[in-house]
């Protein structure tokens, strides 16, 4: 993006083609094109990573804000506050964090969570029902 400033700025006869401050713009918007992707590329990419995010992220989901707990499955203290689930479910679901519906898909969430191991535990109780 260097090279195509110096571009615009040797050649006066470009340069007057374009409104004022638009090679700026171009910048900007490359550079936060390539921290988005960066972005993406590192949550994306780190399965180990992602996987501890989200077993934390279901276990924290039987909590209250402002708890401090241990997850058994990765052993990694969490705090739960808004910004770890906000963390997490900008990655799972469209809603607007701090809103209602996130609230609600949070509370979803935990109860899934709470059938399914229950659900888990009656059959290594019972194998044959």
């Amino acid at each position: 993006m260097d090279d195509v400033k110096k571009f615009f700025k040797k050649n006066d006869e470009y340069n007057k083609r374009i409104p004022n401050g638009f090679v700026d713009s171009i910048i900007r918007l490359y550079d936060y094109n390539v921290m988005q992707e960066i972005k993406e590329s590192l949550f994306h990419h780190n399965e180990e990573r992602i996987s501890k995010d989200l077993q934390n992220y279901l276990f924290a989901s039987n909590y209250d804000i402002g708890e401090k707990v241990l997850c058994p499955y990765t052993n990694e203290q969490i705090e739960v506050t808004e910004q770890f689930f906000g963390t997490i479910e900008q990655y799972l679901t469209d809603k607007e964090p701090g809103t209602e519906g996130i609230k609600k898909y949070r509370h979803e969430v935990a109860d899934k969570l709470t059938v399914n191991l229950q659900q888990q535990a009656q059959l290594e109780e019972y194998p044959y029902l």
